[in-house]
C-alpha cells in the first residue's frame, strides 16, 4: 500500500494538525486548544518535504512556545530552513 506524501494531500493537513494539538498539548503543558485560521493557512502553504513527522514536530515546537489558547501565524517560525512565508 502506497500513501502519497503530505504535500500531495493538503486536505489532510487540518485534520492532522488538529489531531497533533489534541495529542501533544497535555504533554507540553500548554493551554492551546486550537489553531487560528492564519496559522492553518501557513501550514497549508508549506511544502512539507519531511512529511507527517515534520508536521508533528512543527506543532510540538509551536505548542512549547505558545502563550495563549490558540496557535498563531507565528507557527511559521518553527518551519525548517526559513521556508515559511
Amino acid at each position: 500500500m502506497e500513501i502519497p506524501p503530505l504535500r500531495e494531500r493538503k486536505q489532510d493537513i487540518p485534520y492532522l494538525a488538529n489531531h497533533f494539538v489534541t495529542k501533544l498539548a497535555p504533554d507540553t503543558g500548554t493551554k492551546v486548544e486550537s489553531i487560528t485560521p492564519g496559522a492553518m493557512e501557513k501550514l497549508l502553504e508549506y511544502p512539507w518535504p519531511g512529511n507527517v513527522r515534520e508536521l508533528e514536530n512543527v506543532i510540538e515546537r509551536s505548542l512549547v512556545m505558545a502563550t495563549g489558547t490558540q496557535l498563531e501565524p507565528a507557527i511559521s517560525a518553527w518551519m525548517p530552513c526559513g521556508l515559511a512565508r
